[in-house]
């Protein structure tokens, strides 16, 4: 196995998501999906700071 530690956690996670979004009902999703917009949203945020900080 020529894998690192975080592509074989990255494919689990992965595989976990998928069999999750089987079973989950609409609300449920949408729940999911509005956390992970506001995750990456602030994830955006945060690095433009440390950006305009180093300036």
């Amino acid at each position: 196995m020529d894998r690192s530690r975080n592509e074989v956690i990255e494919e689990l996670l992965d595989w976990a998501e998928e069999a999750w979004r089987k079973d989950a009902t609409p609300v449920q999703l949408a729940s999911y999906e509005k956390h992970l917009k506001a995750a990456q949203e602030e994830t955006v945020a945060d690095s433009a700071k440390k950006t305009r900080a180093k300036k």
